[in-house]
């Protein structure tokens, strides 16, 4: 078996519920050598599905510490705290974000779970400014925009909602279906 194939294996039962089987996929997959990122967030995820959240946070702090270029094993560890610890944490979780963000500035993802983690934060200009960096990285994510310019005109927010439907014409001002749907918002 390839190490890939033993991961997806290990990935499947955990989430198919067979924890001691992936338990021991895991053991395999490691023995003899140091686990890379991708192996630990498995673990991660394997001991959270256990109900092991110690050992969940533990192997994504290793994961951290061992590859700090790798950007999802610090969206992992946000995750993670936005779900067990999210009022107290939250710029934990957002300093994890940042950096994942710093390694992959492209991905929305990573984006939008900051925007995810400055609203439980209470940071509503920060989530406009994250969802709005969506935007320019992805003009087409018509779903975003609007919903974004709707929130923002239901807050009394109009200028800021044509700031946001302006920005991304001036990147889709060629697609004409696209512009009648905003004429029509």
């Amino acid at each position: 078996e390839s190490r890939g194939m033993q991961k997806r294996l290990g990935e499947l039962l955990t989430l198919t519920g067979k924890h001691a089987d992936s338990d021991a996929e895991y053991t395999k997959l490691t023995t003899g050598r140091e686990p890379d990122a991708l192996s630990l967030l498995l673990l991660a995820q394997l001991r959270g599905a256990q109900g092991n959240t110690q050992a969940q946070e533990e192997a994504l702090n290793l994961a951290v510490q061992r590859f700090p270029p790798v950007p999802p094993v610090f969206m992992s560890r946000a995750s993670f705290i936005l779900q067990s610890k999210p009022k107290e944490s939250g710029n934990d979780a957002i300093a994890d974000l940042d950096r994942a963000i710093s390694l992959a500035p492209d991905n929305t993802t990573f984006l939008r779970r900051r925007a995810d983690a400055h609203r439980i934060a209470g940071n509503a200009d920060k989530v406009i400014a994250a969802l709005r960096a969506c935007l320019r990285i992805n003009p087409g994510d018509a779903q975003l925009m609007f919903g974004l310019m709707d929130s923002l005109w239901r807050d009394g927010k109009e200028q800021l909602a044509q700031e946001v439907a302006a920005d991304v014409i001036q990147r889709r001002d060629r697609d004409w279906q696209f512009l009648l749907q905003v004429g029509n918002f």
